[in-house]
């Protein structure tokens, strides 16, 4: 009586070039969604935050400020850990704990994040009446630089926002001239 309990060679072989070609299928695209999940998860927060400080300065009949921030109380033009969104009643551009309305971290920290408003300043003011006295933009790359994952947010004079469009469908979004964003 002949007992066979175990694989043979090539079976496990066979088994293994299988599993070898399933899985360099599946990291690449594993990497793809993971950079998606994170750059859609950014864009979300600079939406989420803008749309915020709209809202509240028309609701509380205030000059609502926001901006970039590394250390999460000043703002900066070039932040890269937070969006903050805040009263800033002693208008210093910082945030204190009593004035804070929002803030949240990014989840890409070595992101590129720039706001790039009228008058050269580092933060945006909506007015009561949620139109803003800085409009222009905030443009977001992400870590790895792959333009695919960049995003242009576009604020206008009205205080209201848009995200630049792909309009040549080449996968890469166009800033406000029409011109591929560049990471």
């Amino acid at each position: 009586m002949n007992n066979n309990d175990g694989y043979t060679l090539s079976e496990l072989l066979i088994t293994l070039s299988i599993s070898a070609l399933l899985t360099s299928a599946v990291i690449p695209a594993y990497a793809h969604l993971q950079r998606e999940v994170i750059s859609t998860s950014d864009k979300s927060k600079l939406i989420e935050a803008i749309s915020l400080a709209r809202t509240t300065a028309i609701s509380q009949g205030r000059v609502i400020t926001s901006c970039l921030s590394d250390n999460g109380q000043q703002c900066s033009r070039y932040g890269h850990k937070f969006i903050m969104v805040f009263i800033d009643g002693d208008d210093n551009k910082m945030a204190s704990t009593s004035e804070l309305i929002y803030r949240m971290a990014f989840s890409d920290t070595e992101a590129s994040i720039t706001l790039s408003v009228s008058g050269g300043r580092h933060y945006i003011r909506h007015k009561p009446d949620g139109t803003v006295k800085e409009f222009g933009n905030i443009q977001y790359c992400p870590a790895h630089l792959q333009a695919e994952y960049a995003t242009q947010l576009i604020i206008n004079y009205g205080g209201r926002l848009r995200l630049a469009a792909d309009s040549n469908h080449n996968g890469i979004p166009e800033n406000k001239q029409g011109v591929d964003i560049r990471c």
